[in-house]
């Protein structure tokens, strides 16, 4: 009964259900202190996650020919 009253997102498939937006990645929940997670722990699964939302956007900007300075 609860799953049909939760309208929130629950994982990468619901969003890309919804939306035609490409999905580059997922980045996990950090569940340490503190807010930087990939400062804290470079080596962690969570800062593995950013460099490959990172290179995919590097990928996406160059397979556009986009040049220069990048901002989101």
């Amino acid at each position: 009964m609860l799953f049909f009253i939760n309208n929130s997102v629950q994982n990468a498939e619901d969003v890309s259900k919804q939306t035609q937006i490409p999905l580059i990645g997922v980045v996990g929940v950090y569940k340490e202190e503190g807010e930087l997670a990939v400062f804290d722990k470079p080596k962690s699964a969570m800062s593995e996650s950013f460099r490959a939302i990172r290179s995919s956007l590097q990928f996406l900007y160059k397979k556009q020919h986009v040049e220069g300075a990048k901002r989101l």
